[in-house]
């Protein structure tokens, strides 16, 4: 009886078919709605987690336990991918409409478990008003030295972080960190004195892969950064953690990327001679195809010939797609290499990596003085009236292009 009873609290149907409460984000009117056949089975395969989830509560209360048993991780880890499964299966197979109607009864069914962990009612929340926001990444990184043991926090609150952990794009975002980490601070290690290296960091966040490198010995006068970000929190945030002898010849701009051009020009008050590094870790899977080629547009524009430019963006293979879409509402563009290629202007050189479970992308461009965009602004609506024109790909490969970095480092005095 008593599984029978969490089968209508939490599933919202019993294994007869009987409806128990309507989504509230579904309109009944006259007599209850029945859910169709694909809501039903995104209700079981849900309520599989949920029922696992409210046994260990059951179990652990009395015991006074609030670390969960390796056995317990297990099993809620294969109820909640054999539930990831079972949404992927649905959604390929249903129309906007009614993957619309899936994804709410999944979040009716695994809401009330999964956000009382911070890090899952973080993501989906988003106080900051939008999707990853500074303090959300800073979480995911703390995450990969966690072990979600939490004695102070319930068993499933640990159980609903250990989940959180688990997610593919979770730890694509600790990858992501230490590959700008790795290219930011081989650029400082491969630098010379005659003058600092010039970073642009767009739509920085906390730019936890520059935290990552400087120190009071690597970026003592080696480096002049810029920070670009909507959000102010963020920028006060990089001045809470930035070495003190780095602090005077950085430059913090608060605007749009759309803008980025005209905000750094501006504060330059002169002629710019270019960035060695531009970098955006996230936000290209945030924008639409026209927007995200006005990005690289504008982005291979502030570099200097010779320099680069490095763009994530997360792949159609992301495993954890559903999660993002179902549970989080964090809505994402993914695109396969040959589509991130098509957004770079014609006649850079390109080459890619990927996270270690293939579903995030990293673009590292060379700039090519002699082929960089006209220097117009009315020229970006010409370029942008024409399909991507196919990149001619010099080298793919990213250590030849830092190869051919390095030679243009020389050459101009860097």
């Amino acid at each position: 009886m008593a599984w029978r009873r969490i089968d209508v609290e939490l599933w919202g149907c019993n294994p007869e078919g009987a409806t128990a409460a309507a989504p509230a984000d579904r309109k009944v009117s006259g007599p209850r709605a029945r859910p169709s056949p694909p809501e039903m089975c995104v209700r079981l395969a849900a309520g599989r987690l949920a029922g696992a989830l409210r046994m260990i509560d059951l179990r652990a209360r009395p015991a006074e336990r609030t670390i969960p048993t390796a056995e317990e991780c297990a099993t809620v880890s294969r109820a909640f991918w054999h539930a990831v499964r079972e949404f992927e299966a649905i959604d390929r197979r249903v129309d906007r409409p009614e993957q619309a109607r899936c994804a709410a009864a999944a979040r009716e069914v695994l809401h009330p478990w999964l956000l009382r962990s911070d890090h899952w009612s973080r993501s989906y929340l988003k106080p900051h008003g939008y999707a990853g926001d500074f303090r959300t990444l800073e979480r995911i990184y703390g995450l990969e030295r966690d072990p979600c043991c939490d004695p102070t926090k319930p068993v499933v609150v640990n159980l609903a972080d250990h989940l959180y952990r688990s997610v593919h794009s979770v730890r694509a975002m600790w990858h992501r960190r230490r590959w700008y980490a790795q290219l930011v601070g081989e650029l400082l290690a491969t630098s010379n004195a005659r003058r600092p290296v010039r970073i642009l960091d767009l739509a920085s966040g906390g730019s936890r892969h520059t935290r990552d490198v400087l120190n009071d010995e690597t970026a003592d006068g080696r480096v002049e950064l810029t920070f670009l970000d909507p959000d102010p929190a963020a920028l006060a945030f990089i001045r809470s953690w930035l070495p003190s002898n780095v602090r005077a010849g950085t430059r913090f701009l608060c605007g749009s990327a759309r803008d980025v051009r005209k905000l750094v020009l501006d504060h330059a008050g002169g002629p710019f001679p270019g960035f060695d590094l531009v970098i955006s870790t996230d936000l290209c899977h945030y924008l639409g195809p026209l927007a995200a080629r006005k990005l690289l547009f504008e982005m291979t524009r502030l570099a200097r010939p010779g320099g680069l430019v490095a763009v994530s963006n997360f792949a159609p293979e992301d495993e954890s797609r559903i999660v993002k879409d179902w549970l989080l509402q964090w809505p994402m563009v993914y695109r396969q290499t040959s589509a991130v290629r098509d957004l770079i202007p014609h006649g850079h050189s390109v080459g890619f990596d990927r996270s270690p479970d293939g579903g995030l992308l990293h673009a590292l461009v060379s700039v090519n003085g002699s082929a960089s965009a006209p220097r117009r602004d009315s020229d970006w609506a010409s370029v942008s009236q024409h399909a991507p024109r196919p990149l001619t790909i010099i080298n793919s490969d990213r250590e030849r292009i830092r190869h051919t970095w390095r030679r243009s480092q020389k050459e101009s005095g860097l």
